[in-house]
């Protein structure tokens, strides 16, 4: 953003009404019960528009989009995530021969793109009235990292309104058409976002209710169909490229979370698995006989061989690769024995999900301490998290049992410990919580990421350090 364009922003009054939210500075509002949970944007009260400087700066087109779609989520320690959806096919500059252009290859490639994803990594105040925030912007299938203030322009109750002013380099998505260079490479966004608080059950309370004999259901839809699990995907790997862009070859070289791993290796684990997985699918294609542990070794020797910097660029571009075959199927066309199962689409895509979400944690949390897995995958991830606990748990042979529930979304669960660990999920209360923490959280402590400097708030009676010795990674 421009000196000139954010005074002018800052310059704005915020508009605010009665309401617990309400005559509350940004700060002041993060650390606000009443803020924290899942909210939604109203496509009503939100808009996206742009600009770019044609002819050398002696003219200005000027275009929009049709309603965003999209959510945020504050946690209880204040921290914020959001991410934003825009269908490209909307944009209007009020020219059809423009916007057919602007929709094609040369630009933002709508047949193969659909959409640009706004996501918001960090977030923190930065004045009364601001977000700094952190991001990645995705559009015509490349990513770029982003950082933007947001200002509060509106608050009532269950309500917010931001708006914020977005400098993009249009050359950093391969969109370098301009005659004669007449066309800027900056393109100025402007995001209006109205977020409302969403009444689905997912807002935290400092305590469970009191267990009733009427039957409360578990807050969930049913199984998410491929669709949502390889968009969960796609944006976790579009995360990963944008942070990995940021590493130089000793950064590449440095310890990751993981044990005895580098940055690097995490990332060629990842590269060499999609490898894999990709043998699992030619397998599945052909009618041919799942790959054995034989063929793996071959493909980790190669992929232990090379350089730092060629196993972060090739794990990358495996990944998209890997990616893009499993954007091409559907339900119907795929079976795949894999790891004792038979999986569909939405099971190979959550595997991976799974797996890429840990592993991207791995490399995040040497850059900023207090990351966390992103929203959308832990609301995915936390009601298949009985599976994995089986494999990850290391039973002790003592008997015990835990009521949990998350936050992020809210679920009840109950832990059992004994010569075997399970964890089932409950549609009604337990009771009161031995433990209560954000669904990431739990992820993480069943994958062994939740040591206690990487542990956020928690509530209950429950020892981590008990937890910590079941889970203590893989």
């Amino acid at each position: 953003m421009s000196e000139q364009s954010g005074a002018v922003l800052a310059s704005r009054s915020v508009t605010t009404h009665t309401g617990e939210l309400a005559q509350a500075s940004v700060p002041e509002m993060l650390a606000s019960a009443a803020a924290v949970g899942r909210w939604v944007i109203d496509p009503a009260g939100s808009r996206a528009e742009f600009a770019v400087k044609q002819f050398w700066g002696a003219g200005t087109v000027r275009g929009s989009f049709g309603p965003l779609r999209g959510e945020a989520s504050v946690a209880s320690d204040g921290t914020v995530s959001a991410a934003l959806t825009i269908d490209v096919a909307s944009l209007n500059t009020k020219n059809r021969v423009r916007d057919a252009h602007l929709r094609s290859a040369d630009f933002f490639d709508v047949r193969h793109h659909p959409d640009i994803t706004v996501t918001v990594t960090a977030a923190r105040p930065a004045g009364p009235t601001m977000l700094a925030c952190q991001g990645i912007i995705a559009a015509a299938g490349r990513v770029q990292p982003v950082e933007f203030t947001a200002y509060v322009r509106d608050v009532i109750q269950g309500a917010v309104v931001l708006e914020a002013e977005l400098l993009v380099d249009r050359t950093g998505f391969a969109m370098t058409w301009s005659p004669l260079g007449v066309a800027s490479a900056t393109a100025r966004g402007t995001l209006v976002a109205r977020f409302t608080r969403a009444h689905d059950g997912s807002e935290p309370t400092a305590s469970p209710p009191a267990t009733t004999s009427q039957p409360q259901q578990q807050a969930t839809t049913g199984e998410p169909g491929p669709a949502r699990w390889i968009q969960a995907l796609r944006r976790s790997h579009d995360a990963l490229r944008a942070l990995v862009q940021q590493f130089d070859a000793g950064q590449l070289d440095q310890q990751s979370y993981a044990p005895d791993w580098s940055i690097a290796q995490v990332l060629s684990h990842l590269g060499s698995q999609a490898e894999i997985f990709e043998l699992f699918l030619d397998a599945a294609l052909s009618g041919a006989k799942p790959p054995g542990q034989q063929a793996f070794g071959p493909i980790w020797e190669i992929w232990n061989a090379k350089s730092a910097q060629a196993q972060a660029t090739e794990s990358l571009a495996a990944d998209a690769a890997w990616l893009e075959r499993i954007e091409s199927f559907d339900d119907a066309q795929l079976r795949l024995p894999l790891l004792g199962m038979d999986l569909d689409v939405a099971g190979l895509a959550r595997k991976r999900l799974s797996e890429h979400a840990q592993h991207s944690w791995d490399i995040a949390v040497t850059l900023d301490p207090a990351a966390t897995l992103p929203l959308e995958a832990a609301d995915l991830l936390v009601d298949n998290l009985g599976q994995l606990v089986g494999r990850a748990a290391k039973p002790d042979g003592q008997s015990r049992r835990w009521r949990v529930r998350t936050s992020h979304p809210e679920r009840y669960f109950i832990l059992e410990t004994g010569e075997s660990v399970t964890l089932a999920p409950c549609q009604t209360e337990p009771g009161p919580a031995d433990l209560v923490l954000p669904a990431e959280a739990l992820i993480r402590l069943v994958c062994g990421q939740l040591d206690p400097d990487h542990t956020p708030a928690i509530e209950g009676t429950a020892n981590l350090d008990e937890l910590r010795a079941i889970f203590p990674g893989f």
